[in-house]
């Protein structure tokens, strides 16, 4: 039996971070599979996010998710998910989180998202709905497309200039 502690209350972030550890067969086991786990979820180069679907509250992020938004980790902690997206964007999203069930997931889509300083990014997300310990989650991985929609944009812009250099050409020829 652990000792009771803040943390160990249902609800409390760090309560989550447990539940969402798992168990194995033995400490050891437990140990090699949450230090397995923790440096995925550390080292992954996508940002992110556990929210708990019930409360709409930032259960764990990682360094890739601190780093996009710009939040230090242990501060997202606790946090409503608002945060990640613009202000006009949000209530869109609480009857995204309403309107899905346990054990969902999303291929892909491509949002609008908000840096704590305030600017706005697109990010694509893939993201599942997971039961662990009874309650539900919500884990989403993001991605910063920004570059590479700028990149998309120049091939575009310079491909659209080739095809008018071309029928410019062409032109001068046919006169």
């Amino acid at each position: 039996s652990r000792p009771h502690s803040q943390s160990s209350q249902p609800g409390h972030p760090e309560s989550h971070a447990a539940d969402l550890a798992g168990s194995g067969s033995g400490p050891t086991a437990d140990t090699a599979a949450q230090g397995f786990f923790r440096a995925l979820f550390d080292k992954a180069a996508e940002g992110i996010v556990v929210v708990d679907s019930s409360t709409l509250r930032i259960v764990q992020v990682n360094p890739a998710l601190s780093r996009m938004f710009g939040y230090a980790e242990d501060r997202m902690r606790g946090m409503s998910v608002d945060i990640l997206h613009p202000e006009e964007a949000r209530p869109m999203v609480g009857s995204w989180f309403d309107s899905h069930q346990p054990d969902f997931s999303v291929d892909r889509f491509e949002t609008e998202c908000v840096r704590c300083d305030g600017c706005r990014f697109l990010a694509e997300l893939r993201v599942s709905m997971v039961v662990v310990g009874g309650r539900p989650y919500v884990v989403s991985f993001f991605t910063d497309i920004t570059k590479r929609r700028q990149a998309e944009e120049l091939m575009r812009a310079q491909r659209d200039l080739a095809q008018t250099l071309n029928v410019t050409n062409d032109l001068g020829e046919a006169l």
